[in-house]
This record gives structure tokens, sequence and C-alpha cells, in this order.
């Protein structure tokens, strides 16, 4: 396990050197979770269905550029869904 020390800005900004985002996976533009466990906080880059479901879906253009279709499907329900996809 890695250890590092950084500082934590006025607007609560954390850098992470790009070693320690390469061996966590976190690339630019990563959706990540943020948990506090015991006076910890432990960041890991989320599980996108997204990604594991690449290629399935085909999304009209309109939504082509939508980073995180995770938020998108959990915000709507799957007949809403349908509705504004097609």
């Amino acid at each position: 396990m890695g250890f590092d020390v950084t500082m934590v800005d006025s607007q609560g900004r954390i850098y992470l050197k790009k070693s320690i985002r390469e061996k966590a996976g976190i690339k630019t533009d990563s959706v990540v979770e943020i948990f506090v466990e015991e006076g910890q906080i432990i960041i890991r880059p989320k599980k996108l269905i997204s990604e594991k479901m690449r290629g399935v879906f085909r999304l009209r253009r309109e939504y082509e550029n939508i980073k995180d279709v995770d938020s998108l499907i959990s915000a709507v329900s799957i007949k809403e869904l349908r509705r504004k996809l097609e």
C-alpha cells in the first residue's frame, strides 16, 4: 500500500498524484465513490453500468455526451427512460 501526503485546498479539493490515480484505476473524468469508515476516507472508482454494457445500448445523438449514464438511469424510471430515448 502506497503512502503519500497532500494538501486540501480552500474548496475542499484534494490533489492525487498521477501514480496514485493509476494504481487506483482512476482516470480523468472518472466517477468515484467516497466512503468514510472509522475516521478514514476511502476513494475508489465507481464501476459503471455503462462501461460494463458498452455496445449494448445505442443512445440518440442528444445523449451521446452523457458521461454518467448510471445517474441518468437512476434518475428516471425505465418507462420514462424509454420515452426519452425514443
